[in-house]
């Protein structure tokens, strides 16, 4: 794989699902990306449930991430801002956002939201999602020295998040699961 990362636009989800692994990094490194954070994203980011039941909501801290180069700040221009108010009317607002920076930076767009995939489909922009991000990190050669296992699961509890029934990479996600 290259060392060319290439930008891709999280929505808050995909976000707090890949921090809920512990291995947000390797997972957007494995997939070629650094992860783009839009200022709603930043905002709708704030806590991940705990492993524990009973224990209190674990904060989530960006910063290391930012400061680390495995998410980069956008700041939105005017066009983006206007297409971004436009979207809102059709989705929520983070991923408005997401997809009005994905439409005019040529980036691909990495949500579970099914409205915000219809969109972004019907307006030519690119698409992943967390199984899609998870399977492929899951293939890659530095993955094979961790148990993804715990990552998955860490992800069903703390982000409580688990693909639909009918999603491609379900029955792989799946057998990730079992150690």
């Amino acid at each position: 794989m290259s060392s060319v990362r290439s930008d891709l636009a999280l929505d808050a989800d995909v976000l707090m699902n890949l921090l809920a692994s512990d291995h947000l990094s390797d997972v957007l490194a494995a997939n070629g990306s650094r992860g783009l954070l839009c200022p709603r994203t930043e905002a709708e980011v704030i806590y991940l449930n705990p492993r524990a039941s009973g224990s209190p909501p674990e904060a989530v801290d960006l910063a290391p991430h930012i400061a680390s180069g495995t998410l980069v700040r956008a700041v939105l221009d005017a066009a983006e801002t206007a297409t971004y108010v436009q979207l809102a009317t059709e989705v929520d607002d983070g991923e408005a956002q997401v997809l009005a920076v994905g439409i005019h930076r040529g980036l691909v767009l990495a949500t579970d939201d099914r409205r915000a995939r219809r969109v972004a489909a019907r307006l030519g922009v690119g698409l992943l999602s967390t199984p899609e991000l998870v399977v492929a990190w899951a293939a890659a050669p530095q993955a094979q020295a961790v148990d993804v296992a715990p990552a998955i699961l860490d992800i069903e509890i703390r982000a409580r998040y688990r693909p639909r029934a009918a999603d491609p990479n379900r029955a792989a996600w799946d057998r990730l699961k079992i150690p």
